[in-house]
């Protein structure tokens, strides 16, 4: 409504602007040979159509009013509603905000199931811990063993434990840098923690 109301105020204000030129300023080319009644009805409905302009500006101005003030409360909703419903916004940011990872095929053997998560060199304990627990949703129903294994190296991930077994000492040290996390979960023992490689030595980072 708005917007067509703002084409007709255009339009009326086109015509307006060539009447107005066509009577007061070009009179020998409009009025010639035209009577006085003539000239006094031209006025007239000039004046007229100058009453309906500006009542039209009006209306128009007001519908516009009414729709950038319909647009600022739609703007303002969401934070309303995102008040009165704080932790559901928390949940959907924590899930949003995740680091980048890459989940490697993993391997499930009935109850129990291994999973290797890539991540960046640079990640945070908060952040293990937050995507520790999207994984535990995602992953934990029905099972009673669960490890998920977390590296900075892909190839260093791959066949880790073997690879570790044919080095020495030195190098085994090394590639255990790039072990940056586990987690265990285990409900025979009810052993169920995530662990943090520190200086290639684990702290335990969250009990669950």
């Amino acid at each position: 409504m708005a917007v067509y109301m703002e084409n007709l105020f255009i339009i009326l204000f086109i015509f307006f602007l060539v009447s107005t030129i066509a009577v007061y300023k070009l009179p020998s080319q409009f009025l010639k040979n035209k009577t006085e009644p003539e000239i006094k009805q031209a006025k007239i409905g000039l004046i007229v159509l100058t009453i309906v302009f500006f009542i039209l500006f009006g209306v128009s101005s007001d519908a516009s009013k009414q729709n950038v003030t319909q647009n600022k409360q739609n703007t303002i909703q969401p934070s309303i509603t995102s008040q009165n419903n704080p932790i559901q916004i928390n949940e959907a940011n924590k899930n949003n905000n995740l680091i980048e990872h890459e989940i490697i095929p993993d391997e499930i053997h009935g109850t129990t199931r291994r999973i290797i998560v890539i991540i960046p060199t640079d990640t945070t304990q908060e952040q293990v811990i937050a995507l520790n627990d999207k994984l535990i949703d995602d992953y934990a129903k029905g099972l009673t063993h669960l490890s998920i294994e977390y590296f900075d190296d892909k190839a260093i991930s791959t066949d880790y434990f073997q690879k570790l077994s044919k080095v020495e000492e030195k190098v085994a040290d090394e590639m255990f840098r790039h072990y940056k996390a586990g987690y265990r979960l285990n409900k025979v023992t009810n052993y169920n923690q995530l662990q943090f490689n520190v200086n290639n030595d684990w702290i335990i980072l969250k009990k669950y």
